[in-house]
């Protein structure tokens, strides 16, 4: 799946973005694979113990979000390239739910000149039973500016500002 920038800018005509999901024993497999001058984005620095960490998307992050077709809940997934990680429970839209649990998301990250890859697995106990998905990417540039990537971007208005907790944004995918 091809992901397109919220806004056409200067910046983000340097980057093309793919990502992809893979059903696997252990769960899904999501990699999103960025292509352009990646010496031009802001990585976060690589933590030598990575960790659940809350606002990973005030920086470069990659973000699934997944949900079974007949309910309003929604989990949203965050990955840093610096391998921390998030998982939001969310009862309805933009909604957080109670629930504190937080497996480990594990990913990996490898970046060549013109060539970025990360990937992530989300386990079978967050993955089961969801059969919609949102994958999206925030690239953060050495300037501070942040541009937001989706595969479908919500047609509502939010004063000018994207919303990747659109249900309307996420693809129906048999997983």
């Amino acid at each position: 799946m091809r992901l397109i920038p919220f806004e056409n800018t200067a910046y983000t005509k340097k980057f093309e973005i793919h990502a992809r999901v893979e059903k696997t024993p252990a769960g899904l497999k999501i990699e999103f694979q960025i292509r352009g001058q990646i010496s031009e984005i802001d990585f976060p620095k690589m933590g030598q113990y990575p960790e659940a960490a809350d606002k990973l998307w005030e920086s470069t992050c990659f973000e699934a979000f997944l949900a079974p077709a007949d309910s309003p809940a929604y989990l949203e997934i965050n990955s840093s390239p610096s391998g921390d990680w998030a998982v939001y429970h969310f009862e309805s839209y933009r909604k957080k739910s109670d629930q504190k649990a937080l497996p480990q998301i594990r990913s990996t990250t490898s970046n060549m000149q013109t060539l970025l890859t990360h990937s992530f697995e989300i386990p079978c106990e967050l993955s089961d039973g969801k059969s919609d998905v949102n994958l999206t990417a925030v690239l953060k540039s050495h300037y501070g500016d942040l541009t937001y990537w989706a595969v479908k971007h919500s047609s509502k208005n939010l004063g000018g500002q994207p919303d990747f907790h659109d249900r309307d944004t996420f693809s129906k995918k048999a997983l």
